[in-house]
This record gives structure tokens, C-alpha cells and sequence, in this order.
């Protein structure tokens, strides 16, 4: 799930999943981040310029704050790229389509989409804000 902890899962043989330890912060290697709980993003992008992997989390509900974060290719938090361009696309989940048999998630026109450029600084992860 993009905005909590990851599950540490366990696959047999047979192909049988179980899930090991459920909002798991794997030993420690994800620090509890106020903004948005330690969360991980579910679709980073690897930079194919820088080779970085590039990933923006958020928690919804009132939060109007993400955090963007940059990783070199030994897992090592990095920035070497200057700026990342975030689409901010108004999607919305409405329970009710899944009882019509519909994908819950859907585009809302009457909200404004928003393009959020970030200016990456060495040494930093970025937090994006909007108002």
C-alpha cells in the first residue's frame, strides 16, 4: 500500500502466500518521518540519466505535504539530478462504483490538477508543499 508500512510476506514452494509481520519497518531501515508516518511509495521511477530511483510519498486525508525521495543505485539516500517534475492528478475513491462493478478510483474534473516542480538539494529529501 503507498501510504503505510510495507508487509514482510513469504512465498513457498507451491506457491502459497503468508504474511509474515503486516506494517513492518524492516528492522529499522525506515525511520518514522512525521509527514507521513515512514510510509514508502509503491511507484518509484528509476532516472535512466542519473540511475536514481525517485519516489514521492504522501499520506491523504487533510495533509497537504509529500515527501520526495532520491536513492542512488547502492540503495544509498543521493541526489546528483537538480529538480523532479510530480503530477498532482485529482484522483478520488468512491466506495459506492465498486458495488456497480467499477474500478473505485476515478479522475474528479471539478478538482484542480497541479504540476509541482522541486528543486532537489545534495544531502536532502525535499518535502513538496501546496496550500
Amino acid at each position: 500500500m503507498e501510504q503505510g508500512l510495507p508487509s514482510i510476506i513469504s512465498v513457498s514452494q507451491d506457491a502459497n502466500i503468508e504474511t509474515v509481520e503486516g506494517a513492518s519497518n524492516l528492522d529499522g531501515a525506515i525511520p518514522f518521518e512525521p509527514l507521513t508516518g515512514g510510509a514508502l511509495a509503491a511507484h518509484s521511477k528509476i532516472d535512466p540519466k542519473t540511475g536514481e530511483m525517485v519516489s514521492v510519498t504522501y499520506v491523504s486525508g487533510m495533509s497537504t505535504h509529500a515527501r520526495h525521495d532520491v536513492w542512488n543505485s547502492e540503495g544509498e539516500q543521493e541526489v546528483k539530478g537538480k529538480y523532479s517534475l510530480i503530477l498532482d492528478l485529482p484522483l478520488t475513491i468512491d466506495p459506492f462504483r465498486s458495488f456497480l462493478d467499477r474500478f473505485p478510483v476515478q479522475y474528479d474534473a471539478n478538482r484542480v490538477s497541479r504540476l509541482l516542480h522541486v528543486l532537489t538539494l545534495a544531502g536532502a529529501s525535499p518535502v513538496a508543499g501546496s496550500d
